[in-house]
This record gives C-alpha cells, structure tokens and sequence, in this order.
C-alpha cells in the first residue's frame, strides 16, 4: 500500500502486481482489499505502472507492506 496524507487525512492506495485494487483509510482496510482482490484476476495496467514506478523507485513515498 502506498501511503498519502493531507493533513488528518490518510488513504492507503492498495496495488497488488502493479494493478491498482482501490484505496482505504486504515491498514486493516487495505489488507482486507488486497484478501478480497486477490481472489479476482486483475490485469497489469500499464498507465498505473507509468504513475507509480518513479514514487515507489526513489523511495519518496511511504510503503506499508
């Protein structure tokens, strides 16, 4: 999950194989998403891959596995 934060808000984006599943405002949320996705075939996206590649390789972006 990839962690953004405005304030008091937080939304945890969840991608699973670089496919994005949705977005959640707590951890327990997220792990549930990703449970719940991982039961349906998602499709590599190539433009969520563009979006997410440069956050996720340089590291300014907070992860929670």
């Amino acid at each position: 999950g990839l962690v953004e934060r405005d304030g008091e808000f937080t939304q945890i984006h969840v991608v699973q194989h670089w496919c994005y599943l949705g977005s959640t405002p707590t951890p327990e949320a997220a792990r549930q998403l990703s449970q719940t996705a991982s039961q349906v075939a998602a499709n590599f996206d190539a433009d969520g891959y563009k979006i997410l590649c440069r956050p996720v390789l340089t590291g300014s972006v907070e992860i929670v596995l």
